[in-house]
């Protein structure tokens, strides 16, 4: 799977960047430093890791973050005070992630312990524009002693002094974006027992080659249009004039349906956010109108961004090439009566057809088709966006990994997420006998469903609005043992839910039956991912202050209902009537 969604990636390497747009402050007092680290974008912004080095020292705060869209994030630090009076440079980086790659930002303030003595000397700087390489320029009567302090993704290649001046060449490791960043030149020296230091600085424009989106796929609209009616027409005549009953027409017949729904459903998620869009513009009813522009804001935004830009076409031209060749080699025998898809098309033409018939096609086969469909149509555009954000995010943590108990505590949790991720993305594109997990039954009922896509963008940007009341404070100061505790409980619980993903391997997916499985945590309890998420929220909770008492209650109560809906539908299923008595709790071995 992660070599899928590499491979994607290598092949679709005409990266753009987001415009994002963040400030940077910070303030100290004492030996408390605090950065504040203000979105002014217009969405999400993953923020990676935050740096303060003070008198050659260097501190981190390694635990991956997400600021909202105008929203702000406080990281606090507690820095040894320096040796000498005076000034000091406190420098500041935050590192974010922009389009899957790591990007940055510096901010340089001024530390005074006891008394602040600025430096004799001053400099003298402009704003730089420049392409992939260029200089910057400091005057100054004493040029030596100055250096620069840039983001990490720019390198100083050479610096050199003539006359007054100290010239810099710089180069941006990074391609294919334009960014601007503030610069700033500091120099620091000793007068006796008092540590001076002076800070010019400027604003630094890159433009290394802007990519824009390519929107919604590369393929037209219209071009899609054509397939999908010259797949329904060619499915029409196979299943109308051929004898269905052979190997070949059977294939053909499934082939052809198959291409249909992927060829709908490409069309489909490439306008949705249009037809969103237009309703929210044309009716004047608030209720449609905040559907429409959250439908509409989501489609556009960072869950189904990657889905788009590596994904669809590569899936598409995937299937029109190897999906024939599996169904003729893998799967033959199949009768095309028995396939859920094919009676669901059958259910379709026979609706169209309505009119000169009087009757429509129906059967269990049918509504299995249509759920299906539309689990899939929703989850995996979702999963797949995620799955690939997530390997470019393990790549780079991977990569910037060094042994200390913070950053490992953060890489395992990322791992944790990418494994449940990967999982479930799996189960939602392949779907073979050969594997072993075909679907057998999806949960018809609306309340399953409404519990579920509670918990998913674009339902979740609001669903839990109604929970979130403070009630009453159930956050406390607690000792920094307790801290370090509920943090290594988080980590391993966070564990516990990767290892119910890959108990149910190829069979990982919301609203359906696969098949029951029996090993891993579910030999304990039925439902050992929701218990891990619902304990992690309450530590974040009640430990962190992250959630209020409401939000709280609320999580309990629709995951409480994901899992009494889930066993409604699966009761329908010997095996699970079985399994059920052999582990009778739900959530807590010997409790619930």
């Amino acid at each position: 799977m992660v070599f899928l969604f590499l491979l994607i990636i290598f092949f679709n390497s005409s990266a753009y960047a987001t415009d994002i747009n963040l400030t940077l402050h910070q303030k100290s007092v004492d030996d408390n430093v605090t950065i504040t680290i203000k979105n002014n974008s217009d969405q999400k912004v993953y923020i990676e890791r935050v740096d303060v080095d003070l008198d050659s020292r260097h501190y981190t705060h390694a635990s991956r973050q997400e600021i909202a869209a105008g929203s702000f994030s406080e990281y606090r630090f507690q820095v040894l005070i320096p040796s000498k009076t005076g000034s000091y440079p406190l420098i500041a980086k935050v590192i974010y992630l922009n389009e899957g790659r790591e990007l940055s930002l510096c901010n340089v303030g001024i530390f005074n312990y006891i008394e602040a003595m600025p430096a004799d000397i001053a400099c003298k700087t402009g704003d730089a524009h420049i392409a992939q390489n260029g200089r910057i320029v400091i005057e100054s009567t004493q040029p030596q002693p100055w250096r620069l302090i840039l983001p990490e993704e720019v390198e100083i290649t050479a610096a050199k002094i003539s006359d007054n001046k100290k010239i810099f060449t710089i180069n941006s490791r990074t391609r294919g974006f334009s960014n601007r960043y503030p610069f700033y030149a500091i120099a620091e020296n000793d007068h006796g027992d008092k540590h001076r230091t002076a800070v010019c600085g400027g604003t630094l424009t890159f433009d290394t080659g802007y990519f824009t989106s390519t929107g919604k796929g590369r393929i037209p609209p219209a071009i899609l249009l054509i397939v999908s009616l010259v797949c329904l027409f060619w499915f029409y005549c196979v299943f109308t004039i051929l004898n269905r009953r052979s190997c070949l027409s059977g294939v053909l017949l499934r082939y052809s349906g198959r291409m249909f729904l992927i060829t709908i459903a490409y069309l489909f998620l490439q306008n949705i956010s249009s037809w969103a869009s237009y309703l929210s513009a044309n009716i004047s009813w608030l209720p449609i109108r905040f559907i429409a522009d959250s439908i509409a804001g989501a489609y556009n935004g960072d869950d189904y961004k990657y889905f788009f830009q590596y994904f669809i076409d590569f899936f598409f031209f995937s299937c029109l090439v190897l999906l024939y060749p599996y169904l003729y080699y893998c799967e033959p025998d199949t009768k095309a009566e028995e396939d859920k898809y094919t009676s669901f098309l059958i259910s379709i033409l026979s609706v169209i057809r309505y009119l000169k018939t009087r009757q429509i096609y129906w059967n269990k086969e049918s509504r299995i088709g249509f759920l299906t469909f539309l689990v899939k149509l929703f989850f995996l555009p979702l999963l797949t966006t995620w799955v690939i954000n997530n390997t470019l995010h393990q790549i780079i943590i991977t990569k910037s990994f060094y042994w200390s108990v913070a950053v490992i505590n953060a890489y395992l949790v990322a791992l944790f997420i990418y494994i449940d991720t990967a999982i479930f993305c799996f189960g939602y594109l392949f779907e073979f006998k050969k594997l072993k997990n075909e679907i057998k039954s999806v949960d018809p009922t609306i309340l399953g469903w409404l519990v579920c896509l509670w918990c998913y963008p674009p339902f979740n940007t609001f669903s839990f609005r109604i929970f979130d009341y403070r009630i009453f404070d159930i956050h406390y100061a607690y000792p920094q043992w307790s801290i370090a505790a509920a943090t290594m409980s988080i980590t391993i619980l966070w564990g516990v839910f990767a290892w119910a993903s890959l108990a149910l391997g190829f069979k990982g997916s919301n609203l359906t039956n696969r098949g029951i499985v029996k090993h891993g945590p579910y030999r304990f309890i039925r439902h050992p991912a929701y218990t891990a998420k619902l304990i992690i929220w309450y530590i974040q909770g009640v430990i962190f202050g992250q959630f209020f008492l409401g939000l709280m209650i609320g999580f309990t109560i629709i995951y409480v209902l994901r899992a009494w809906t889930e066993e409604k539908h699966l009761l329908i299923d010997p095996e699970y009537l079985e399994y059920r008595k052999n582990v009778r709790y739900m959530f807590i071995p010997g409790l619930i």
